[in-house]
């Protein structure tokens, strides 16, 4: 064996080791020494192949702590290995307990349990308990509204965390929008946060819309996923939230008559509304309707038994409106709800409730009467142009409920309409073409008792002067339109009265005729013949022209007539007109004009309708001086097509003076 050998075998059997070996060894346990002191787990193989068991402190106190009397032992006997089988076989005594052996050991685990304490308490300790993950979700959500989602999360721990990864969990119903760091994954549920820092703290933002029925709740779930620094395992923490659904962007109202008298008809309306940035697909209104409700009809139609509607999209910021027009019956007291809903049609074809929305009718003997006379008359009035309306307003509770605080309007409308002529002794607030009266006006409408009776008054004119340019100006009235309305009273509807009161009074046309006669036309032509002034003797000719205008509206049937004196004689030369028949009675010596019609605007955008005809007269002496009639008061009569009114209009007699005739005026006077 060579000396070189010998002396180190002989070194280690001395318990002498090399700096080098003791460097190795303390390095291969502060490699492999786990990173808790709470369960000291068992260390990994040393390069020797052999396993090392690190105890406690304490128990590396009690084991190598000797009384201050005690003999110590020699290092080199207590890191001395065992020698090598060959030599034990050599040296062995079967006589004698190797003890030099066994204490060899027990000294040798006693060093490696001290200095696996030191290398432990010097490791940075990692424990999982102090890594936080938590939501912080809004307090509530709105359906179909964006969400925003804070996940946040804390190191706490001693020891960074590597390859940290964050999954979160989507609920039924909630879409990703965007998120803050970039989510990653076809779900876009994943996120990659890297190193998170001992002591860093972070958060991920989360912003979707999520949809749902009123009053549910979605659950979202999210685990991190990490490894910390001085470990080569992963760790996992978890966090759950609910967010509850209380409200929709979805807006439902349903409004109409709450109190109606059995038997009685009313209206209701489902007003429906997004009030959201985008669109809302699948969107479906349910109707339930109580015992004793008749549906009339829906507008729109419904698409199952008046009950269901299914609207494709209701897009964002829209509006729409569903009416249903139905019948109550039952007793008086009886109740009758009225339900409607809306919801979205979800994935799995069942309804996320959006809203609902009820009224309750009650049947009662309810309503106001309200009756109107215009001029002291409650049937319809036909007035001329610049004539008033005196309007007198009754309304009766013809309810069994006292009536509270009762509003009063009048609206009035009309092309006739003056209101620069109104007459308010009642002294109701005026807006725009709108009369309103409330308790403040009048004391009574602040408590009107079964039966009770307010009466309120006001006047307004009619336009002095109409012209029909387009056919939308004929026919022109003044519409008064009554409603009265009470916190208790959800509609005048009964089973007589109407919702509204609407009083029309009519503007009768105006029928015009003038008459004239002539020697001469306009141009100074002669159209008549004879002497002028007229003699004696001699026959004088004139032309005589009856003209017609109309204002607004048709007049119908119409009849000119005018009776000719004895003395004037009719020619039957140059009968012209426009329309209509133009005839001379002998026996009655009457002139006659008629026609079917003078249509509105006629003189106006429509021209005048004329007739004319010839007349003369041969003078006696007895009528030397006189101005001879030529034709007695002529008279135009017609009816209104739209008051049904007869309206009459007379011309002048004419003479052989001639007044509009410039040239031959003066020269009436029959002369020798």
């Amino acid at each position: 064996m060579a000396k070189g050998k010998t002396d180190d075998d002989q070194a280690k059997r001395a318990g002498k080791y090399s700096d080098a070996e003791l460097a190795e060894f303390v390095s291969a346990l502060e490699t492999d020494a786990p990173d808790s002191t709470n369960d000291a787990p068992e260390a990994a193989p040393t390069p020797r192949g052999r396993k090392i068991v690190v105890q406690e402190e304490s128990a590396v106190s009690s084991k190598h702590s000797p009384a201050p009397d005690e003999e110590q032992p020699d290092i080199s006997a207590v890191l001395t290995p065992p020698p090598p089988t060959e030599m034990q076989h050599l040296t062995k005594s079967p006589r004698h307990f190797p003890w030099g052996w066994t204490i060899g050991i027990i000294a040798l685990l006693a060093a490696v349990s001290v200095a696996g304490f030191f290398v432990f308490n010097r490791a940075k300790k990692f424990s999982n308990t102090n890594v936080q993950l938590q939501f912080k979700p809004p307090a509530a959500a709105t359906s179909g509204s964006s969400l925003t989602l804070t996940i946040e999360y804390q190191n706490l721990e001693p020891v960074d965390l590597t390859k940290v990864q964050l999954a979160v969990e989507y609920p039924a119903g909630f879409t990703y929008t965007s998120s803050e760091p970039a989510a990653t994954g076809d779900g876009k549920n994943a996120f990659d946060l890297g190193t998170v820092r001992s002591g860093q703290a972070g958060q991920v933002t989360l912003v979707g819309t999520i949809i749902g029925a009123i009053d549910e709740t979605r659950d979202f779930s999210a685990t991190m996923t990490y490894r910390p620094s001085t470990f080569n395992s992963d760790f996992q923490q978890q966090a759950t939230t609910q967010v509850k659904i209380t409200a929709s962007i979805l807006g439902l109202a349903l409004t109409g008559p709450t109190q109606l008298a059995p038997g009685a008809t009313g209206a209701w309306t489902v007003a429906y509304s997004n009030t959201s940035d985008h669109d809302l697909p699948e969107v479906q209104i349910n109707a339930t309707y109580p015992d004793g409700f008749t549906v009339i009809s829906t507008n729109p139609a419904a698409q199952e038994k008046s009950a269901v509607w299914k609207i494709d999209v209701v897009k964002q910021g829209a509006q729409g409106t569903i009416t249903i027009a139905g019948k109550v019956d039952g007793n008086i007291g009886d109740t009758l709800p009225l339900q409607v809903s809306v919801g979205l049609r979800n994935s799995t074809n069942t309804i996320d409730l959006q809203d609902e929305q009820s009224l309750l009718i009650i049947l009662v003997k309810t309503g106001v009467t309200t009756t109107v006379a215009v001029n002291g008359s409650t049937d319809p009035v036909v007035i001329g142009p610049g004539e008033m309306l005196n309007y007198s307003v009754r309304v009766l509770n013809s309810s069994d409920l006292e009536l509270t605080n009762a509003t009063v309007t009048v609206k009035l409308e009309g092309a006739a309409l003056d209101l620069t002529k109104l007459a308010n002794d009642s002294k109701g607030l005026v807006k725009d073409n709108v009369l309103t009266w409330t308790k403040d006006q009048l004391a009574a409408l602040a408590s009107l008792k079964p039966a009770q009776v307010v009466t309120i008054s006001f006047a307004v004119g009619a336009k002095s002067t109409l012209t029909v340019a387009t056919d939308a100006d004929r026919d022109p009235h003044v519409t008064a339109t009554i409603n009265v309305t009470a916190p208790g009273l959800a509609t005048n509807t009964n089973t007589t009265t109407p919702p509204s009161t609407v009083v029309v009074s009519k503007l009768s046309t105006v029928l015009a005729l003038k008459a004239e006669a002539r020697y001469y036309d306009t141009s100074g032509q002669a159209i008549g013949s004879g002497p002028l002034p007229p003699k004696v003797g001699q026959t004088t000719v004139y032309r005589v022209t009856w003209t017609i205008t109309n204002t607004t509206s048709d007049a119908n049937n119409l009849v000119v007539s005018a009776r000719l004196p004895n003395t004037t004689l009719w020619t039957g030369q140059n009968l012209n007109r426009d329309a209509g028949d133009l005839v001379f009675d002998p026996d009655s010596r009457m002139v006659r004009w008629t026609l079917n019609t003078v249509p509105a605007g006629t003189g106006g955008r429509l021209a005048a309708l004329t007739a004319s005809f010839d007349l003369s007269i041969t003078p006696t002496a007895d009528q030397v001086g006189a101005i001879p009639i030529l034709i007695e008061t002529a008279t135009a009569t017609a009816t209104d097509s739209y008051t049904n009114k007869t309206p009459t209009s007379p011309a002048a007699t004419l003479t052989t003076d001639l007044p509009s005739d410039t040239k031959a005026a003066g020269q009436g006077q029959v002369t020798a």
